[in-house]
């Protein structure tokens, strides 16, 4: 007599009905959540969502990069305010090493930068406002609460409400959509444009560049890169991903001879810019897209019956080459590693640092000139911050491009008589 098949065939039924069971549970989890992810995409890492940009606000609004034309932006724009160490962007780049960060952040452990509800550096939202600032980065810095920045400081003194308009990453023709969007509608008294030596020009050329494409939306432009219609894979995906690639070698610093223990790295792409020709500039498409824009702002800050005051913001490199020990070959083999390859530049060390050093200001006396043409007070920066320098005091992050709190208090009583000379604002 033989035992019934029938145990058997039940206990594998059994385990097969268990495995399916698990398996719809599992699909019904990840389904469930990557449902959750969609209805509330706040939850991802801001990490994750910042690898799709502008921001990752596609994950709040999806599609919405289509309706955005490449010189606009979305708002809101998706920054959340900020608090933690100094960035690093020389150490992103590649040309510092990671472990070259501590050297900002055992001065500034801490950094703090507020936001609004459209991702602006602003504190809180107000109707009006007597005093506001546009630019890029560098504006955004001005607005750190901790260390104390500039905003703060002409709040204070000038004892008027401020709209800080600067956004990271953009250039002129963004810059300009903002005040339109946000700047003129408070009413101000003063608008003060802040123009960045480190990378204003390339990003108006870039907006041109784009144009000429037929590249008309942001969709479009980061058509490669939007953000995943399934959330849940990509995020998995991402865990074994690495972030962006470095794109140099991590060179040696730089040190001030004034105070040979002063380290610091020069960004490469502001090198390279650094050494163009007077005539090269101003033929470059970007300056004319800069004149386009500042003409414009002009206009219509005129119309709007508020004053513009043309502010220059020299790069870290700008100011501290004639500090640093000769070091020709250095800045020439940095400079090799700019991903602005289409800018000429010398082939021996030695005649790129002449370069260097008799083109440094050429940024500046082309936007004095400027201002002069469209009858815009205008005012530099470069003035204490060389006075800084030449001292051995370090105003910028060694491993950041961007200014310090202590460059921003430098500078903050140069920039207040050019305020108060306007006679924009009450007394």
């Amino acid at each position: 007599m033989t035992a019934s098949p029938r145990p058997v065939r039940s206990a594998r039924r059994a385990r097969q009905l268990r495995v399916l069971a698990l398996g719809v549970s599992m699909l019904f989890a990840l389904g469930c959540t990557e449902l959750l992810l969609h209805l509330a995409p706040g939850l991802l890492p801001a990490s994750f969502r910042q690898r799709f940009p502008p921001n990752g606000v596609e994950f709040f609004r999806p599609g919405l990069l289509d309706q955005i034309a490449c010189d606009e932006l979305p708002l809101p724009y998706g920054v959340e305010p900020f608090d933690g160490p100094p960035p690093h962007d020389i150490i992103d780049f590649g040309s510092a090493a990671p472990a070259d960060a501590e050297i900002d952040r055992s001065t500034v452990p801490r950094l703090v930068v507020p936001a609004d509800r459209d991702g602006l550096p602003n504190r809180a939202d107000h109707a009006s406002a007597d005093l506001v600032l546009v630019g890029d980065s560098f504006t955004v810095f001005a607005a750190q609460q901790q260390p104390p920045g500039l905003q703060v400081g002409l709040e204070h003194e000038l004892g008027v409400r401020c709209r800080n308009l600067a956004v990271s990453g953009i250039g002129p023709d963004h810059e300009l959509f903002l005040l339109r969007q946000r700047g003129l509608p408070a009413l101000p008294k003063l608008v003060v444009w802040f123009f960045f030596a480190g990378n204003d020009v390339p990003d108006a050329f870039w907006v041109r560049y784009h144009h000429g494409l037929g590249i008309k939306t942001l969709g479009e432009l980061f058509a490669n890169n939007r953000a995943p219609r399934l959330i849940l894979p990509s995020l998995i995906a991402s865990w074994f991903t690495a972030g962006p690639p470095r794109t140099a070698t991590p060179l040696p610093p730089f040190e001030l001879a004034a105070a040979p223990a002063t380290k610091l790295w020069f960004h490469p792409n502001t090198l390279r810019l650094m050494g163009m020709p007077p005539a090269m500039l101003l033929q470059n498409p970007g300056w004319s897209g800069v004149t386009e824009v500042l003409q414009k702002a002009k206009d219509e800050v005129a119309a709007a019956g508020a004053q513009l005051l043309l502010v220059y913001l020299p790069s870290k490199e700008e100011v501290y080459l004639p500090y640093v020990r000769p070091a020709a070959e250095r800045l020439h083999a940095a400079a090799l590693t700019s991903t602005l390859v289409g800018l000429p530049m010398a082939e021996t060390p030695p005649q790129f640092l002449a370069d260097l050093l008799q083109h440094r200001h050429a940024q500046e006396a082309a936007l004095q000139a400027l201002a002069a043409t469209l009858g815009v007070p205008f005012w530099s920066a470069t003035g204490p911050l060389d006075a800084a320098a030449q001292r051995g005091e370090l105003v910028y992050y060694a491993t950041d491009t961007h200014w310090r709190a202590e460059a921003q208090q430098a500078v903050l009583p140069g920039l207040l008589d050019a305020i108060r000379a306007t006679g924009a604002l009450p007394r």
